[in-house]
């Protein structure tokens, strides 16, 4: 990684089927924060910045 987290990033959920990635692990192995829990999926983050907003 090689810039420090800022609340303005936009993240999404890791587990979206649109993102395609064969994870070595499941959803309910990790540890997720509310925050986590809460990423939008990548279609809601698309329609967001459409409109010109972000996900809070």
């Amino acid at each position: 990684m090689n810039e420090y987290w800022s609340p303005e990033r936009i993240t999404v959920d890791l587990f979206d089927p649109e993102l395609a990635i064969d994870w070595p692990f499941s959803r309910e192995q990790l540890s997720w924060t509310e925050r986590d829990a809460g990423n939008p999926t990548l279609a809601e983050v698309r329609t967001l910045t459409a409109a010109g907003s972000q996900p809070a």
